[in-house]
């Protein structure tokens, strides 16, 4: 803490000396009036946890130790050059001092105050440094005066402009900062839910299978069955029974793990309903960053009629469309273009997902839906992929939303897959869900 709060004074020391390198001289004496003063009250305003008196006393020491380092390459001699430049440290004394005092910080949500405030501090500190030089001696009192009010004027202005805008650019990048996590949020929760609802899918499954093989334990332990010995009979009670256990921990490692899914993404999550053009919008920038990343043109075009329709189960909607993107980016080689277009239908939400990749192969065109299906190869490690993607977006379709999806067209140069889900269901509506049949 202490280290850190030591080098934002030292940043602040070397900025303001260095743009103290900008200056005029009002009088045609050694006395300056510099940028850097707007510099060091900036800093101070926008680091508050730095000590503000400490700050401009190490301020004042570099300043003039810079500057006398400076006379000094320049042939100077080093009594002189102390002579002329120590002045200025009771300027940053005195600045520091006042700063304190007046409590410029707390100013800053008050805009005329704070102009007010610093151009005291500033007129203050630069009397001082001119009564320390005897400047009143050489010029007349009133145009040192009136110099030395209108700079201190003017630099609290700049410090005003300068704060605002620093305001402002933090109010913006905080709100870029914002949509691009929730961006990010949006699409890993979309994961974890689709994860969610395919581990019920399977633990239904599990039920399944443990009721059948349960059932075959029965027949076996209440049936005579002359076909078999007595021996083997035993032995594929024991496998059966072995098996329906098995089984059961599989269902209970699912049950599990949607427990810890559904902590870590409540059901209450939902920020309220998501205007589909948003959620295009931010399926078209993960797009076209998983184009750059494959080095690939891709030119991604949106057709939205219905701009206003609101979505609520938003994540699986999400994942179907991820999904289809993703293919459509593997299909297309270097350049090409993906294309989402809606449909317009009262009832439904049409979706067109269309790429000018190579198409599918007619004789695989049936399957395409089918676990283990796969056109992805990866030439690093010799690979197919699973297959699942398609799989899982087809029972996201229907078993989630009760919706459709089919190839609509499928040639070189135009593959399109057709999604539809009822607005009513996908506005809110209870979940399909048909995970029993």
């Amino acid at each position: 803490m202490i280290k850190n709060q030591f080098n934002k004074m030292f940043i602040i020391a070397i900025a303001t000396t260095i743009f103290g390198q900008v200056y005029m001289n009002p009088f045609g004496t050694d006395f300056r009036i510099s940028i850097g003063i707007v510099v060091l009250a900036l800093l101070l305003v926008r680091f508050e946890d730095t000590p503000i008196f400490r700050t401009t006393l190490m301020t004042g020491f570099v300043v003039v130790v810079f500057r006398i380092l400076l006379g000094v390459a320049s042939g100077g001699v080093g009594l002189e050059l102390l002579r002329v430049h120590f002045p200025a440290f009771f300027f940053y004394l005195t600045y520091g001092m006042l700063f304190k005092l007046l409590n410029i910080r707390e100013a800053v949500k008050q805009p005329v105050l704070l102009v007010t405030y610093i151009s005291i501090t500033d007129v203050t500190a630069n009397l001082v440094e001119a009564l320390v030089r005897y400047e009143f001696n050489r010029s007349s009192v009133e145009v040192v005066f009136t110099s030395i009010l209108f700079a201190g004027a003017i630099r609290g202005l700049i410090v005003l402009i300068l704060n605002v805008l620093l305001l402002f650019y933090n109010v913006v990048l905080l709100k870029d900062e914002n949509n691009h996590r929730i961006k990010e949020f949006l699409l890993l929760a979309s994961k974890m839910r689709s994860g969610s609802f395919f581990l019920k899918k399977s633990m239904n499954d599990v039920e399944k299978a443990m009721s059948k093989s349960y059932y075959l334990y029965s027949k076996l332990t209440h049936r005579d069955n002359e076909a078999f010995s007595s021996e083997d009979i035993r032995l594929f009670r024991e496998e059966i029974l072995e098996l329906t256990n098995e089984i059961h921990e599989v269902k209970k490692d699912n049950e599990r793990i949607i427990a810890g899914l559904e902590k870590i993404i409540p059901a209450d999550i939902h920020m309220d309903r998501i205007p589909l053009m948003e959620i295009i919008e931010i399926l078209v920038e993960n797009t076209d960053s998983l184009a750059v990343v494959q080095q690939k043109e891709i030119d991604i075009r949106t057709w939205i009629k219905d701009k206003k329709i609101l979505v609520g189960d938003y994540y699986p909607l999400i994942t179907i469309l991820i999904n289809l993107l993703s293919n459509s980016v593997d299909a297309v080689k270097r350049k090409g273009t993906i294309g989402i277009t809606q449909i317009e239908d009262q009832d439904c939400l049409i979706l067109d997902i269309m790429d000018t990749g190579e198409g599918i192969k007619n004789s695989k065109k049936n399957i395409v839906f089918s676990p283990g299906y796969s056109t992805k190869y990866d030439m690093k490690t010799g690979q197919m992929s699973s297959g699942v993607g398609l799989t899982h977006v087809k029972a996201l379709v229907e078993d989630f939303y009760g919706g459709t999806i089919h190839l609509r067209e499928n040639q070189p140069g135009n593959t399109v897959f057709r999604v539809a889900i009822k607005k009513d269901r996908l506005q809110g509506g209870q979940p399909y869900e048909n995970l029993s049949d």
